[in-house]
């Protein structure tokens, strides 16, 4: 049974934290949180999902570099842009690694609209120079997201070994209304919302349910069914960022981004649940899918307690 729920962005953004995107629940860390982070690095998934053709990788594993890589990088997340006090460091790991990162883009085709970058935990969308795209010419760019990036979202961590960047040609027909949050508890999907949360949805508002469940739904479920059920088998329980590419024939073509840990105590946020309110949904069995979504904005019709509306096929 899939259900789906309509929300007032205005009750959203009221209700922030409140009702919505909860994380980290408790003042003591789970034994283990580190390990479920660990779980969900890059290295884990990524050839499981994406050709090994299909991206490049730079590593950058000298001690020195990575040991004022990390420094810099807890500066940046206090100041939210890159510290003069390693300009001069920036300027050799550009000068250092330039040709490098021109050649890894080179080996995935030099794609026009340029190349997506993350590393092992998180992509560049928070650092100084944002998502991207980034082009061939823009690897000094890329050093500056790479130490500017927020608090929780940093792109290297203290116990890291090495830093690792991995290069993706851009995808310009990216549509972020068709971005979506998969929670997956015991390897069934219980739960799907839109991944932008602070926004109405553009592209579904418009549709009935059943458009939803038969053009989003549907390829979202056999996706994962048929490709990421059990590919990712060991780990079980996760949170998985995914998204349906329009195609010129009108359909979509699946689209895996990433896994994060699953649980209230952990730090993936649960956008458009709660991981407590919403437990019994999000620790379902996978009989029942809810989807949420953001279809108005409409400060006049927000309730204290509840502004939604929903519908279940049989």
């Amino acid at each position: 049974m899939i259900t789906i729920t309509r929300f007032n962005l205005a009750h959203v953004v009221a209700n922030d934290k409140k009702l919505f995107n909860s994380n980290n629940h408790g003042d003591v860390q789970p034994a283990d949180y580190h390990d479920a982070c660990d779980r969900s690095k890059t290295s884990k998934w990524v050839d499981k999902f994406h050709a090994k053709t299909s991206y490049a990788t730079i590593r950058i594993s000298d001690g020195p570099t990575v040991s004022w890589l990390k420094r810099a990088v807890e500066v940046g997340v206090h100041t939210g842009r890159v510290s003069n006090l390693y300009a001069e460091e920036v300027d050799e790991l550009v000068a250092k690694l330039r040709r490098e990162f021109e050649q890894a883009v080179e080996s995935i085709g030099d794609p026009p609209e340029g190349v997506f970058l993350r590393t092992e935990h998180v992509s560049l969308k928070y650092g100084i120079h944002g998502v991207g795209p980034y082009k061939k010419a823009d690897w000094r760019k890329v050093v500056e997201s790479l130490v500017s990036s927020s608090k929780g979202h940093e792109c290297i961590r203290p116990n890291d070994p090495n830093c690792v960047l991995y290069v993706f040609p851009w995808i310009k027909e990216f549509e972020p209304d068709l971005e979506f949050r998969v929670f997956v508890h015991k390897n069934q999907v219980t739960a799907v919302s839109q991944q932008h949360l602070y926004g109405v949805n553009q592209v579904l508002k418009n549709k009935s349910d059943d458009e939803i469940r038969n053009e989003i739904m549907d390829p979202l479920l056999e996706y994962f069914n048929e490709t990421v059920k059990e590919a990712l088998a060991d780990v079980g329980s996760y949170t998985m960022d995914f998204a349906l590419i329009p195609q010129p024939n009108g359909r979509y073509s699946p689209y895996f981004i990433e896994i994060n840990a699953f649980g209230a105590e952990y730090a993936a946020g649960s956008a458009l649940f709660h991981w407590i309110n919403d437990e019994a949904v999000l620790l379902g069995d996978g009989s029942s899918v809810e989807l949420r979504f953001n279809d108005r904005n409409k400060q006049e019709s927000i309730q204290e307690t509840y502004d939604a509306s929903s519908t279940e096929d049989a």
